[in-house]
């Protein structure tokens, strides 16, 4: 049987019997792929039961059902496991890590925005931390921005009173300790 090159969506032969089996497979994948949601990107073993149109993307060595499916889509689809290999460029919600990724061509990236043909990419991240003042001139934080990122906004939220003798804030980084506000 062939398929579709782009979705990947099974075609119906023109003497094929039961053709509705073929038809009602193309739309359960379409159903499943339109608006990609992938339950995890990291799961190994298949969950014991699932609803129709359930997908997560098969990481290697996975054991059970999706044992030799490594890098694949896994379709919960009328109660068994269809496996379909994404194309570079796929995006997907992966709802346990709460963040979309791309499929770069051999796996799942986290805030992927472009690739060049050579590799080079733009990744795009959030990274948000609750920090509490302690007492002195200075309260530092662990890095939280990667060295030799460049940084398109950062904020700072205030949800506590600040007091004592504290005249002046900023929100910087080592060497530049105000680059971000003051």
């Amino acid at each position: 049987m062939s398929e579709t090159a782009r979705l990947l969506l099974p075609l119906i032969d023109a003497s094929q019997a039961q053709k509705h089996v073929t038809a009602n497979e193309a739309f359960q994948r379409l159903d499943a792929f339109t608006q990609l949601v992938l339950v995890s990107t990291s799961e190994t073993v298949p969950p014991v039961s699932a609803e129709d149109g359930t997908c997560y993307a098969v990481p290697a060595a996975a054991t059970n059902a999706w044992f030799g499916q490594d890098g694949k889509i896994a379709i919960y689809l009328n109660g068994g496991w269809d496996f379909v290999a994404p194309l570079a460029g796929w995006r997907a919600w992966v709802a346990d890590s709460g963040e979309e990724q791309v499929f770069d061509g051999t796996g799942w990236t986290s805030g992927l925005r472009a690739v060049s043909p050579n590799g080079s990419a733009f990744l795009h991240y959030v990274a948000e931390v609750d920090h509490v003042l302690g007492a002195g001139s200075t309260s530092d934080t662990a890095a939280i921005i990667p060295a030799n990122s460049v940084v398109y906004g950062v904020a700072g939220c205030v949800t506590a009173a600040i007091t004592g003798t504290l005249a002046t804030w900023q929100l910087g980084v080592a060497g530049s300790p105000d680059r971000y506000g003051s």
